[in-house]
């Protein structure tokens, strides 16, 4: 494919912009504002997608703040949440579209920031290990009465 083809292929494309400190905290200053990277390039002063990736890769600082960033977007995606669910509504129809709009957030927010806004799961586990603290004798009769108690177990199955 020749330059041309490229150029024609993608007429929206953002020419290249070059890294600096400044256009970096716009970037991460608009993702924390709730904004997509996809909007963010739509700009023409902007970086395009693939640069901003680039970055992420090639300046750990870029990376560092865009990493704190998306994790504040989570927060301003749930103060949309709020004003969405606060909105009038019209009809089912902007019913149903307010409750799209609000499960996207809500899912976005909880892998953004899953400890704040994922499902929690609590698990309480308590392991009593009885082996860990018996002698070697203890522990062979220990044995002994558990497979006993599985030869018990298997004749009353199997009878």
């Amino acid at each position: 494919m020749t330059e041309a083809n490229q150029t024609a292929e993608t007429p929206d494309r953002n020419p290249p912009v070059t890294y600096s400190p400044e256009i970096a905290n716009i970037i991460c200053a608009r993702i924390a504002e709730g904004q997509p990277v996809t909007k963010i390039v739509k700009n023409p002063d902007m970086p395009s997608q693939a640069t901003i990736y680039q970055w992420l890769k090639d300046k750990p600082e870029f990376a560092e703040s865009y990493a704190r960033a998306r994790k504040d977007q989570a927060d301003t995606l749930a103060s949309e949440i709020l004003e969405i669910a606060d909105e009038k509504v019209d009809g089912s129809d902007q019913a149903q579209r307010q409750k799209l709009r609000v499960d996207a957030r809500k899912w976005i927010a909880s892998k953004l920031k899953p400890k704040v806004y994922g499902d929690r799961h609590e698990i309480d586990l308590t392991v009593k290990d009885k082996t860990a603290v018996l002698t070697g004798e203890e522990r062979a009769l220990l044995q002994v009465e558990t497979l006993k108690e599985i030869g018990q177990a298997k004749r009353i199955t199997e009878g």
